[in-house]
């Protein structure tokens, strides 16, 4: 069972591509994906969350939704109370099971008082949340991502690209709480994916395409190279981000 932990639905200008739920749906078939999950990101967390619930209840047994979250603004402290109540209507309302954190396209640090405030919240709602991480600004490096999560042990935090290009900060992160996993989309190294596993054990990545970032293809022939055993396979490929999302293998 392959699960895609680490998906989009939108319009990206950066990439100058829309990728509709039904454009989702065509990739996971094409590829063997059982379950994706999905976020939207702009500037309307509101409208990105209810698009994404939309396209859950489209296709309830193949989509779980995560929920776009911009916690923080140190120029706005509206914003937290937005986002707590965002939160709320995600879960409540819209039936999304999880949080999409962008520190770096939202504008924030991960150890904002704010982002604080909404993770107490996250936690009592038992959600597991996704965090863009990587090197392209001072907002998103592992490390400090890591920090947060030792004050949240009961939540799953979940390192998309495992730093990127800062792969190697992945690990020493993931060293300081037994709650933070390791997603694969777009860390191109592969003998660092393969080092990372050996030190932390297979049990603590999960894998993602990134899509229409990346493309599933890639994302999936970087996991077949590792030189790792079949049962750390399936457990990368979908065993491990079941066990985070509740779904029944």
């Amino acid at each position: 069972m392959i699960v895609d932990i680490h998906c989009h639905i939108g319009t990206y200008t950066d990439i100058n591509q829309t990728f509709t739920c039904e454009d989702l749906l065509k990739s996971m078939r094409k590829y063997g994906i059982y379950v994706s999950v999905v976020s939207k990101l702009s500037k309307n967390t509101r409208a990105d969350n209810d698009e994404v619930s939309e396209a859950v209840r489209k296709y309830p047994s193949r989509l779980i939704g995560f929920a776009h979250i911009d916690p923080a603004d140190p120029g706005d402290p509206k914003r937290a109370k937005a986002a707590l109540e965002e939160v709320e209507r995600a879960v409540n309302s819209l039936g999304l099971k999880g949080v999409k954190f962008h520190p770096s396209r939202d504008g924030y640090f991960p150890f904002a008082e704010e982002v604080y405030t909404v993770m107490k919240r996250i936690e009592e709602l038992k959600l597991p949340v996704l965090w863009h991480t990587g090197p392209s600004s001072v907002r998103a490096f592992p490390l400090q991502i890591a920090y947060v999560a030792k004050d949240f042990p009961k939540v799953p935090f979940i390192l998309g690209h495992m730093g990127l290009m800062g792969a190697a900060e992945a690990v020493p992160a993931a060293k300081l709480s037994g709650n933070i996993y390791l997603e694969t989309a777009a860390c191109a190294e592969t003998a660092v994916i393969e080092l990372a596993i050996k030190e932390l054990g297979a049990e603590r990545f999960v894998w993602g395409t990134d899509q229409p970032y990346l493309h599933p293809s890639v994302e999936l022939k970087k996991i077949e190279v590792l030189n790792i055993s079949a049962e750390d396979r399936r457990k990368i490929l979908g065993e491990n981000a079941a066990k985070i999302l509740g779904i029944k293998v």
